[in-house]
């Protein structure tokens, strides 16, 4: 089953929020991190798009640096 948990941290403000979220199969988390700045007249619709490309671009950053590390020895 897949899960997807996103928590509002309470440090935004009534305009502005900033959330955690955690993607889990079953009992096992595949993604998590936090989101900052959703503008909430926007809807929980663009809070998951946020999540998708933040996580989306997690995954792209981590491949990247491992490229360079396996390429150039970084």
């Amino acid at each position: 089953m897949l899960i997807i948990k996103i928590v509002n941290d309470a440090t935004g403000t009534n305009q502005s929020a900033n959330y955690r979220y955690q993607v889990l199969v079953n009992d096992t988390v595949i993604a998590s991190g936090e989101i900052k700045g959703h503008d909430r007249r926007k809807g929980w619709q663009n809070l998951v798009e946020m999540l998708a490309i933040h996580s989306n671009y997690e995954k792209v950053k981590s491949e990247i640096e491992q490229i360079k590390r396996d390429w150039c020895g970084e």
